[in-house]
């Protein structure tokens, strides 16, 4: 618990000492530490998180598969939104952006989500004043482990009744959609700055291990670990 509020404290004062050209966080890492700490969620589970999941009524998340509905506001550099705006001239909002034998070489350009069908684009999701390209698409999502609801304890309910609702999901990336940030990377940065011993190492599946062992010391039963874990088996609990 004492390694827990280090990494949280200095999750918390992130932008004290962070790198120098690293963006300002505010309390972004340490509300999602806190959400993986205290609820054991896998790493694609917590951002794949929206608000239709949260039930505040009933204190409990609901780990389900689902359809998504992803929508991302792409902000364009000068040079990606020359090329865009040189592709849209002179056709009409309705027609298609990308011809789909480059619908590759776009994606991976513009970074592009990996569920957007690209080729669908059309003129009119281009905001050349605004600098931006919009796109949506639905996919099926599923947990990896079995599905259901997990409790919300004050620490988790007090993070998410805190946070701004700027999109679909709890914790977006800066487009509105799946946050594919390196949370990792601030993990271990976090971690060394908090001492913690083998910092280097760290994984975000630790932060859910820390969750489970913190229930067994506190003498949570094994069974009660394992449901709340979503396991199949309680062998994979006692890992």
């Amino acid at each position: 618990d004492d390694e827990i509020g280090r990494l949280l404290e200095k999750a918390r004062t992130y932008d004290e000492w962070k790198p120098r050209r690293a963006p300002s966080e505010g309390t972004f890492y340490a509300d999602v530490f806190t959400i993986f700490l205290y609820t054991g969620l896998r790493d694609q589970e917590l951002r794949h998180l929206q608000w239709s999941d949260i039930d505040f009524t009933n204190g409990v998340l609901h780990i389900r598969e689902k359809r998504v509905h992803e929508v991302r506001v792409q902000r364009l550099p000068k040079a990606g939104l020359a090329a865009l705006a040189a592709l849209a001239n002179g056709r009409a909002p309705s027609d298609r952006l990308f011809d789909a034998r480059d619908a590759a070489k776009w994606r991976q350009r513009l970074r592009l989500g990996p569920h957007v069908n690209v080729a669908d684009v059309s003129v009119a999701a281009l905001d050349l004043e605004g600098g931006a390209l919009t796109t949506e698409c639905e996919y099926v999502w599923k947990p990896k482990a079995t599905q259901g609801d997990v409790p919300m304890c004050e620490s988790v309910r007090h993070v998410l009744q805190s946070l701004p609702r700027t999109s679909s999901f709890v914790f977006p990336g800066e487009h509105g959609g799946i946050n594919g940030a390196n949370w990792l990377k601030q993990l271990k940065a976090c971690a060394a700055q908090a001492g913690l011993r083998n910092a280097s190492r760290i994984r975000i599946h630790d932060l859910r291990h820390s969750f489970a062992g913190r229930l067994r010391r506190r003498g949570v039963p094994l069974e009660t670990i394992m449901g709340l874990m979503r396991h199949q088996d309680i062998r994979e609990t006692l890992i």
